[in-house]
């Protein structure tokens, strides 16, 4: 039997895992995974952070907790 936080971590991930197969816009994929990671770790903060291929510049999508503070 798997103690009580690996079977939470392994429900979360299974959630993130159908939110990455289920969903096609990127930004709500993102905020689904940063809202998930979130409650996982009981955090207050979190952001998915993206580095552009062709110049290597760090963006910042829509994806964070901002969200998971106002619903």
């Amino acid at each position: 039997m798997l103690p009580d936080f690996r079977v939470r971590q392994r429900d979360y991930l299974l959630e993130i895992s159908r939110a990455l197969t289920q969903e096609l816009d990127l930004d709500r994929v993102l905020d689904r995974i940063v809202k998930l990671a979130a409650e996982l770790l009981a955090s207050s903060a979190g952001l998915i952070a993206c580095v552009r291929q062709m110049d290597g510049v760090l963006q910042l999508p829509t994806a964070s907790t901002q969200s998971l503070l106002s619903s």
